[in-house]
Parts: structure tokens; sequence; C-alpha cells
């Protein structure tokens, strides 16, 4: 079993970074090989919209997105954290997530097997918002899940934090890092909702 983390905060080691080392934390402890991947690291242009991957199989842009292909196909189950931006995903999120046109094309419009036929996989949202809104993780989560549709992964799991914002806050929490831990087991072990 191998569990990938995708990172999507802006800031270093902030609190949704966190609950995402405590997931990975709990995946390794039940035997699972964990992998990371940090948006804030990566060099991508955003989509342009243009459907050139539908015929070339793959972005024309010359840059890391390869490797976030990559290592989407080789993940078993996938866990992606965000912190909450204007009631969604952070930017960093949102151009990693508009670059999956390249395989959303190759699922639906080319109907490549790989891709369309592919077993489904356990997947879970971590998300940290500062405000107590109703509505705060209403937007973040149907992007998630539509993400994970195009990569044959089920929002199976989730953890939404409400009124955490300084930096490292989440830390005085530890019955949320125990939460983290515990999800990352579940996904270790395949499971699916």
């Amino acid at each position: 079993m191998r569990v990938l983390g995708i990172y999507t905060s802006p800031r270093k080691d902030g609190n949704s970074d966190i609950l995402m080392k405590e997931l990975l934390r709990g995946a390794a402890a039940q035997g699972a090989e964990t992998a990371e991947l940090f948006a804030r690291k990566l060099k991508l242009g955003p989509c342009i919209g243009c459907d050139r991957c539908i015929e070339l199989g793959h972005c024309f842009q010359d840059d890391d997105y390869s490797k976030v292909a990559t290592e989407l196909d080789r993940a078993d189950a996938i866990a992606f954290a965000t912190p909450v931006h204007f009631y969604t995903v952070s930017t960093q999120a949102m151009i990693l997530i508009g670059r999956v046109q390249e395989q959303w094309n190759q699922k639906y419009v080319n109907k490549k097997p790989e891709y369309a036929e592919r077993p489904r996989r356990p997947g879970a949202l971590v998300a940290v918002g500062a405000t107590k809104g109703k509505t705060l993780f209403d937007g973040l989560r149907m992007t998630v899940k539509y993400y994970f549709d195009a990569i044959n992964v089920d929002l199976a799991h989730e953890m939404c934090v409400r009124s955490v914002d300084h930096k490292g806050e989440i830390r005085t929490h530890p019955e949320l890092l125990q939460q983290a831990f515990d999800l990352g087991a579940l996904l270790a072990r395949g499971e699916n909702k």
C-alpha cells in the first residue's frame, strides 16, 4: 500500500502540513509506504484549456506536472491537505487541480483503459480554516471531490478543522493530531468509506 500526501499550503509547517505529517505517520505505522508532494515546491503553469493533451496524451507544458502525474499513478490511496482560502482551496492547490485536465481528457474523452477502467482508490481531505463559517468547507469539498474523480479516487474520508489560524496552532489540539494519525491508518488499510 502506497499512501500519497499532497500538501498544498503556501506556508511551510503550517497547520494543514502538520496534520498531513500526522496522517502519513499513521499510515506508516500500519506498514504503508508513504510519499509526499509539496505543491509550493513545484514549478507548475496553470492549465490554459487548450486541450492539446487530448492529442498528445499529456500536457504540452514542460514543467513539474509529469512528477505529479507519476505520483498520482503510483498511489494506492491519496490524502489532500489544504488551508481554506476564501472558502475554497489554496491557490497552489487550484493550479495543481487545474492540471488534472490531462488525466480527465484521457479518461473521459480518449477513454483510455488505464484511466477509464482503473479501480477506485480511497482518498482523504484534510482542510484547516480560521473561521467558524457554517459553509466553510462546502466549496473546497466539492472541488476536491471532482479532482479525485478525475483520477479514480473516492473522497472517502475527511478532516475539516475550524477556528485554527496561527502557524502551528494545531499543535495545541492533541485530539486533532490523533484524529489525523487515525485517518492515516484508515487509508493504509485501504478503507474506502
